[in-house]
């Protein structure tokens, strides 16, 4: 009859297999969990470098925007009576670069003075 034990050579190469299986499966987790991780830390990078950039635009459009407001009221400031001069003013403003799609003049009150044509 037969012996069913188990030869030392078999141990030893089942055990050498066994090795290699797990380290091959943990070396894929590992190198599966750094290339998510380090496609999260591009993302969100590529994500602030963008906010950043959308916010100087903003930012700069929104300082042009007041730099040519504040000179169309030093313009009409002495000329608040003068309903021709408020009207051209709200159609130069409106017409003048395409920032703004309508523009309205009030006085200190609220009360509207002038309001541009709409598109």
């Amino acid at each position: 009859m037969k012996s069913h034990q188990l030869k030392l050579k078999h141990l030893i190469m089942g055990v050498a297999m066994a090795a290699f299986f797990f380290t091959s499966i943990g070396s894929v987790w590992g190198g599966y969990r750094m290339n998510i991780d380090s496609i999260k830390e591009n993302t969100l990078e590529t994500n602030r470098v963008y906010a950043q950039k959308l916010a100087s635009t903003a930012d700069s459009y929104l300082h042009e925007a007041f730099q040519i407001l504040g000179y169309s009221a030093d313009q009409i400031r002495t000329k608040m009576d003068d309903e021709q001069v408020l009207n051209q003013e709200t159609e130069r403003l409106r017409l003048q670069n395409q920032m703004f799609n309508s523009v309205v003049i009030t006085n200190a009150k609220g009360l509207v003075l002038s309001v541009s044509h709409p598109l």
